[in-house]
């Protein structure tokens, strides 16, 4: 590789965003867009953890998203497996990524969410029932994304610290 080569950061690892019509594709999440909570700067270890308290709601919906693939037929072969550590308080783990679940985005076009770059997002929590699960201590926890088909999207993790 060249000394002068880029190496983006969606190439090295998934990042997780949040994705909405209403926005125009997969945003950060702490864009406030169609958001349903807000974080200030979540983003952490070069955006390959999210950490996020979810009694900051503001809106509705929320489609967790992890973002960095190449193409949208990647994107269609995601095959997202879910680990989750209890911490926090958490002892339960939320069901994330299921099968039929599964929405794919675009990114909007702002930072790190290039148009050119796809994200899969998980549609079962996109209405106004996801704010129950996002403010509740018993889901706290350590949740590892990761995909199983798509190779160059590492590991991103999610901490849900609710109080």
């Amino acid at each position: 590789m060249k000394a002068n080569a880029k190496i983006s950061v969606y190439e090295m690892r998934g990042i997780l965003g949040e994705s909405s019509d209403g926005c125009g594709g997969v945003s950060p999440l702490n864009e406030k867009c169609n958001s349903a909570y807000t974080t200030y700067n979540p983003y952490k270890n070069g955006y390959s953890e999210a950490h996020i308290n979810g009694q900051n709601i503001v809106g509705g919906y929320f489609h967790l998203t992890i973002f960095g693939y190449k193409s949208e037929e990647d994107a269609k072969k995601a095959n997202i497996k879910v680990t989750y550590t209890p911490a926090y308080g958490g002892s339960v783990a939320l069901e994330l990524f299921g099968n039929g679940y599964q929405g794919i985005f675009q990114g909007m076009g702002k930072y790190l969410f290039d148009k050119k770059i796809y994200g899969v997002n998980d549609k079962r929590y996109g209405n106004n029932e996801s704010l129950w699960w996002i403010k509740q201590k018993i889901n706290n926890g350590i949740y590892k994304f990761e995909d199983l088909n798509n190779k160059y999207i590492k590991p991103t993790y999610l901490h849900l610290m609710n109080p």
